[in-house]
């Protein structure tokens, strides 16, 4: 029984961003403090109210052994090597590697890249005891990769890697038996002979395109192959590649060799290949539609089962904790510096690599996953606890619980504790596994200690805060943290569809945020999903406690005021932002809304339902003028928006929040834009038209038709959109419409065409004339847009045929 004392660091009067500055723990060397004892509320138990209770502590574990002081020892990481290495090999990835005895723990040397940098080291050493380091000789310049022998922790051989100025800097290096590999610049892959140095045969070689995409594994080499065609632009220096649909393949090669292991054809619309998570089983990490997935791959280069969650294309990732027998445990790396709530952030998941069904997660109260020993995930986080013979009254130790990895969720006996490790301070940090010991790192040093014993099946937890709100201060029906963990997955695929995502068999991401890029067409789809939960608790500088529904009334009208104290700001435009403008009856309790225009129409809302608050965004994106759509999108991005509030609320409890049916009125049907303009526009750029209609599952119909779809080439665009009433703030359909053509209406008057339209010319006399007139009549959108379009005299010809056009359309339309 040990006694318990406060500990500030964590209390839970948390401030109203609780949930908002939830982020990633890095894997191992990261600080562990998990858990605080403190004084018990309760006096039963203890001698008298006040004093310090006691509470159980897991059995100490016997020390295999203590190094000697190593300088800032909880920076470093293990870098494994192989089972029977008489050196144990740690890094920083700043600018040393040091060797200890896998005996005794004893510094057998030390190894600095000073006065150049590291910019990364292997994240193995290979059979030989060959580490490979990429190091830097200035800011950005990782151009020398250094190989040691790990024996003695002698440098072996450098060597400059190659590069064209001013592309010079790798980005990533990795050791196989026999070869070093380094990811250069376009990431070509270089390949140097471990022992010698030698220069190899280059996989994924660069050239003008610039678009291989290449990832390192444990003696594989995984490439989206990407090369140069004839059409391919000569796009040097100019940091943008215009999107392709040329065919691309997903290629495997052996590191050693060199040799093509599979050829797999995969999608360019855009994809790419990130990570090599694992070589046994293969899988890898990489992006379809701007979204990153992980998967099993078979031998044949065949897709199999999905693990892990969506992820952010390009910033995400996965660390694979450890396999055994047909189950992967795995953690996501794609959290850094959010400010959004993250709920997956650090916890572990357990998957069937044959089915890709997740087996089991592991919430991060248990601490930070070490590896797999035995067929269990062994867990470390550090307690801080009373010691009344320690100089401070304090200390700290390390727990260690071990989670059967084949197990099922709620599994008996799944979760064991293997005991306790006393630490100096809550910095202390978990190093790595070597074989069946443990590698954790205080101000002594480095400790070894075993983590293969059974342990009690039973789970250690410090005793509550003392100044933890009391369950009397929560309100009946209000929402605890926990059970919010699932929101992400509540969205559900009619939602999704109905805003236009197609990867509807991806699971949900780890962030909340749905982002599907759409190429050629350079539109990205966006939905993002904040949940903030609210507890009892004083607001900051405050004692008094406030109820948990008052205190999320007002965090979400902060975040209103947030966002109209933005406007203005030149990043965008909005419909507006008022406190005062919540519509009550709408989903939750309260809602906020508004339109904004950026380089695509938002729809946002701002819920509050008892203690929650629901932050909900749904776009469209389009970075290319060109590629933009003729017309604002219609009413699908507000019913989008009303639709995942509800899915939300519904996974928290709120009964039937489902928005009522859209109406349409007083305009129904729209003409066929390509038919009724086809003979003139054809006329004015020479090609038949196109149906650009969008993709959406829009409450309200709409036709878009365009003429000369190549990208650069002369073009007509026109569209007709309807709205259906509001399903956020409740307006009438025609008040949509001129919300919406307020946002996006720029130029002169034109008066006698509809209820209001404006025109707006550039570039007449220039290389690039470009005309854009949008019109409003009730509940309707009409967009006609010229581009570069030859045989219109100046602005004043184009103004009028453009207004011809739309006039035809408002005939049509009005029947």
């Amino acid at each position: 029984m040990t006694p318990s004392i406060p500990c500030s660091a964590v209390a839970r009067h948390r401030s109203a961003r609780r949930l908002l500055a939830i982020g990633l723990v890095a894997l191992l060397a990261t600080p562990l403090l998990a858990a605080c004892t403190g004084d018990d509320p309760d006096p039963d138990g203890a001698e008298a109210e006040g004093t310090a209770a006691t509470a159980p502590s897991p059995a100490p574990l016997e020390e295999l052994w203590l190094s000697g002081r190593v300088s800032d020892a909880t920076s470093l990481t293990l870098r494994p090597g192989p089972a029977d290495a008489s050196i144990l090999v740690l890094s920083d990835d700043r600018d040393r590697v040091v060797g200890l005895d896998a005996e005794t723990g004893e510094q057998r040397w030390q190894w600095s890249s000073s006065p150049d940098r590291v910019c990364q080291t292997s994240p193995r050493v290979n059979r030989a005891g060959v580490l490979a380091v990429l190091t830097d000789r200035g800011p950005g310049d990782c151009t020398q990769v250094v190989a040691l022998d790990t024996t003695t922790g002698e440098e072996t051989w450098r060597r400059r890697v190659p590069g064209r100025p001013p592309y010079l800097s790798a980005s990533a290096v990795a050791v196989s038996r026999r070869t070093v590999l380094v990811e250069a610049f376009c990431d070509e892959v270089l390949r140097y002979a471990a022992g010698s140095g030698r220069s190899l045969d280059t996989l994924a070689p660069r050239d003008r395109k610039c678009a291989m995409e290449s990832a390192l594994g444990d003696g594989l080499v995984a490439v989206m192959n990407d090369p140069e065609t004839a059409s391919t632009p000569d796009d040097h220096g100019t940091g943008w590649i215009p999107a392709t649909t040329d065919r691309v393949t997903r290629d495997l090669y052996d590191a050693d060799t060199g040799r093509l292991l599979w050829r797999a054809p995969m999608s360019n619309a855009g994809g790419s290949i990130d990570q090599v998570v694992s070589t046994d089983p293969l899988v890898l990490v990489w992006t379809r539609r701007g979204q990153q997935v992980g998967q099993v791959f078979d031998r044949r280069g065949r897709p199999r089962a999905v693990v892990g969650l969506r992820m952010p294309g390009q910033t995400g990732g996965l660390v694979a904790v450890g396999e055994h027998d047909g189950v992967l445990a795995v953690q996501h790396t794609s959290l850094v510096g959010s400010s959004a709530p993250r709920p997956y952030a650090t916890t572990t998941y357990a998957y069937d690599v044959a089915t890709g069904e997740e087996l089991w997660r592991q919430e991060p109260e248990l601490g930070v996953p070490a590896g797999v020993v035995d067929g269990s995930v062994v867990f470390a986080r550090v307690v801080q606890v009373l010691d009344p013979d320690a100089a401070t009254g304090r200390r700290y130790e390390m727990w260690l619980t071990a989670r059967d990895l084949a197990a099922p969720e709620g599994a008996a006996g799944a979760v064991r504790t293997l005991g306790s490790v006393a630490v100096r301070g809550a910095a202390s940090t978990v190093v790595g596994l070597a074989g069946d010991a443990l590698l954790l790192a205080d101000d002594e040093g480095v400790h070894a200690v075993p983590v293969d014993g059974d342990g009690e099946e039973r789970v250690y937890a410090a005793p509550a805060d003392p100044r933890s709100v009391p369950e009397s201060e929560w309100a009946e029906g209000e929402v605890r943290p926990e059970d919010a963990r699932d929101v992400c997955r509540a969205v559900d695929r009619e939602t999704l569809a109905g805003l236009g995502f197609r990867a509807l068999e991806l699971p949900a991401p780890v962030d909340c945020s749905w982002r599907e890029l759409h190429h050629p067409r350079y539109l990205t789809r966006v939905l993002d999903v904040h949940v903030t939960v609210l507890e009892p608790g004083p607001e900051p500088g405050a004692e008094e406690i406030v109820g948990a529904t008052e205190r999320a009334q007002r965090y979400a009208e902060s975040v209103v005021q947030g966002f109209a104290d933005d406007e203005g700001s030149g990043r965008e435009r909005s419909t507006g932002w008022s406190v005062d403008a919540g519509v009550e009856g709408g989903p939750g309790e309260v809602t906020w809304s508004a339109l904004a225009l950026r380089y695509g129409l938002e729809s946002v809302a701002v819920t509050r339902w008892r203690n929650v608050v629901v932050q909900v965004r749904a776009g469209q994106e389009v970075d290319v003028e060109e590629r933009r759509p003729a017309s604002v999108p219609g009413s699908a991005l507000s019913w989008g928006v009303r639709a995942a509030v509800d899915d939300v609320l519904r996974e928290l409890g709120a009964e039937d929040p489902a928005a009522p049916s859209p109406v349409v009125a007083p305009w129904t049907e729209v003409p066929d834009v390509c038919t009724v303009l086809g003979a003139e526009a054809e006329a004015l750029v020479g090609s038949g038209g196109q149906d650009t209609s969008p993709r959406i599952q829009d409450p309200a119909p709409a036709s878009y038709c365009q003429w000369g779809a190549r990208l650069g080439s002369p073009s007509v665009k026109a569209a007709v959109q309807l709205f259906a009433d509001d399903p956020l703030d409740g307006a009438a359909a025609s008040e949509v419409a001129a919300e919406r053509f307020g946002l996006a209406a720029r130029g002169r008057r034109v008066p006698g065409l509809g209820d209001r339209a404006v025109v707006r010319a550039d570039g007449f006399g220039g290389q690039n004339p470009a005309l854009g007139l949008l019109v409003r009549d009730q509940n309707a959108v009409i967009q006609v847009d010229f581009w570069r379009v030859p045989g219109i005299a100046d602005e004043r010809d184009a103004v009028a045929r453009a207004t011809a056009m739309a006039r035809r359309l408002l005939r049509e339309l009005r029947g």
